[in-house]
């Protein structure tokens, strides 16, 4: 069982498309039970879950394997997100595939790149395998409204105008 959180995001809701064509079984973490015909699947479990209430996120994570952490910025996001990588390993999750962002730093003066550090060090530590995905923010909110239009039109950067930063 997979569980993904942000599940009613664009790359939670993409992720379980996915998914579902595979037919692989989803469990996904919802703030509300929906109650669209979307909910009928028979591939995908829905569950109420909070990461602000650890007994919220231990039935969302009962019996899964793996799962697809993402949630909405705030100002509780960092303790939201390492609250999810405990009660995962305290799961028995095997793997966490972690949305994060390109130039995550523990030393970044910007907020949003340091929280992302610190749960990517969290989960390396935490002994469950992981995988972490760093898009940028420019290149991520874009890609969901260039794919819809086409598919094969991903944004690239254009090195010869672009520096990379060290």
């Amino acid at each position: 069982m997979i569980l993904v959180t942000g599940a009613t995001g664009g790359n939670g809701t993409k992720l379980i498309e996915q998914l579902e064509t595979l037919g692989i079984p989803v469990r996904a973490m919802v703030r509300k039970q929906p109650t669209s015909a979307r909910s009928q699947s028979s591939n995908v479990q829905f569950v109420v879950g909070d990461f602000d209430n650890r007994d919220s996120l231990a039935r969302a994570l009962e019996g899964v394997e793996r799962a697809f952490l993402t949630t909405n910025s705030s100002e509780r996001v960092e303790e939201q997100q390492l609250h999810f990588v405990e009660v995962a390993k305290q799961s028995g999750v095997r793997h966490v595939v972690y949305l994060s962002q390109l130039h995550a730093n523990r030393n970044s003066p910007v907020r949003f790149l340091r929280y992302h550090a610190v749960v990517e060090r969290a989960l390396a530590d935490s002994g469950m395998a992981f995988t972490h995905l760093r898009p940028s923010p420019r290149k991520a909110t874009r890609a969901s409204r260039m794919t819809s239009q086409d598919p094969r039109r991903l944004p690239t950067m254009s090195w010869h105008r672009t520096w990379p930063k060290p």
